[in-house]
Parts: C-alpha cells; structure tokens; sequence
C-alpha cells in the first residue's frame, strides 16, 4: 500500500470532484411564451416575457383583442432563484412527459436562437423539480409586470418586479 494513501482519500476527492463539476446554467437574456391567442380555451392569451441578465423585463401580452405591452426590472433576489430553480432541473434537460391533446405548452429558451431551450406541457411543470420552482416565478413576474392584468399565476406577498410601466401603444 502507498504511504500516501488513506482510505476514504479516494471517496473524497470523487465528492469534490462532482462538487466541482455540479450542473450550471449559464445567464443569459431568457425567454418565456406561453399561452396562446388564437385558442377559445385560453383566457389569457400569449405571454411572451424577455428578461436581460440584469433584470430588464419586457412582457407582450396577445389576446385576440390585440396586444399590451409592460416592461420593468426584475428583482435580483427572484432572478437568483430563478436561476437556481433551473440549475436544480438541469435545464434544459427535460424528462418525458405526457402531452395531452389540446395542452398549453411553456417554451423556456436561454441564449436566443443559438441557445438552449426546453418545451413542457402547461400542468407537467407543478411535478418536476426544479422547472416547478421557476415557471412559478415566471407567471409571477407576467402577473406582477402586467399590473395584475393576466392572472394566471395565483397573486404573490413577495414582489419579484419593481419599476413597472405600461407602453404606449
């Protein structure tokens, strides 16, 4: 045997080994829809939401009367969540699910086009890990953005955006 070696040595070097190497998103602008406005089923319509790396937030809202448009910062402590959230789901891996007829689907990219992206059925995100956590704070940050306009998320204590404006049409 080596002088140098103890046993357990092996065991935790393989630990911080996997510590060092734990699933990171990169930050980047991202970008959440969901919804549609062309479905009778939809009372909403389609939420597209961009926020930057800073906060920067900008919702567009389509409903088939037109669109609306907000945009305000989103607090750094739910974008710190948020990203956690998605590092806990290890995005943009996504488990399969079932996609009933008919289903509303959440499409979740970071980076834009030459991004990473994950598509999941409306109602599958309430039992994954992780992708629960985040599109929660998504819907919150539509709900609070829109000045309580598209209410599809429950109403939050917590206030995620701050610096809200409605523009012009």
């Amino acid at each position: 045997m080596r002088a140098d070696y103890e046993p357990g040595f092996a065991a935790a070097l393989t630990v911080d080994a996997r510590r060092a190497h734990a699933f990171r998103v990169e930050r980047d602008r991202t970008y959440y829809m969901v919804g549609s406005e062309h479905s009778p089923t939809d009372p909403f319509g389609r939420s597209d939401l961009v926020i930057e790396v800073d906060g920067r937030a900008r919702l567009d809202q389509y409903t088939r009367a037109g669109c609306s448009t907000w945009t305000g910062n989103v607090t750094p402590d739910a974008l710190d969540r948020l990203w956690a959230a998605l590092e806990e789901a290890k995005f943009p891996e996504m488990p399969r699910h079932p996609v009933p007829a008919g289903s509303a689907i959440r499409d979740l990219n970071v980076g834009g086009p030459e991004g990473k992206s994950a598509y999941i059925a409306y109602h599958a995100a309430e039992s994954l890990p992780g992708y629960s956590v985040a599109f929660r704070i998504l819907d919150t940050v539509i709900r609070q953005i829109s000045q309580d306009t598209v209410k599809a998320a429950p109403a939050s204590d917590q206030k995620l955006v701050d610096a809200i404006s409605r523009v012009p049409a």
